[in-house]
């Protein structure tokens, strides 16, 4: 499953018409990875990393730049230029959640990012102590 997300990331990325027809990318291109080394984020960026890079014919290098919840990321890849050699691995809580968790961000997620594609799912859990006296989503809402 996780290679069929991958696969269609890559050609959302490169379009119908293949890397081929591309003059993009003529140089390496730096993948953000808003997150420390070794984690989920870190290995998904790098499989897409590698990925892009045998199919383009340049180097996607990942560079992690962890810290803040994935923000201080998220603002170095809003703040470089937008010629499409700086691209973050996102996700949920640095392009949804951070705006209601940091009042002074830094950036916009909807006017400084354009997605370009899905790279991985991966699941959710709520979790609480074995003694909390909901059993299910809609008693701990109540």
């Amino acid at each position: 499953m996780k290679g069929q997300w991958i696969a269609a990331a890559f050609l959302i990325f490169v379009g119908p018409g293949g890397a081929q027809a591309q003059d993009y990318p003529t140089r390496p291109v730096t993948i953000i990875v808003p997150f420390a080394p070794g984690g989920p984020a870190d290995i998904t960026g790098r499989i897409v990393a590698d990925i892009f890079s045998r199919h383009l014919g340049q180097q996607f290098v990942v560079e992690n730049v962890g810290g803040a919840g994935g923000t201080i990321g998220s603002l170095r890849a809003a703040r470089a230029a937008a010629d499409g050699y700086t691209i973050i691995s996102g996700h949920m809580g640095t392009h949804a959640a951070a705006p209601f968790s940091y009042p002074n961000l830094g950036y916009d997620p909807e006017k400084d990012f354009e997605p370009i594609g899905l790279i991985a799912e991966q699941p959710e859990l709520l979790a609480v102590r074995k003694d909390f006296p909901a059993n299910n989503l809609k008693e701990f809402i109540a």
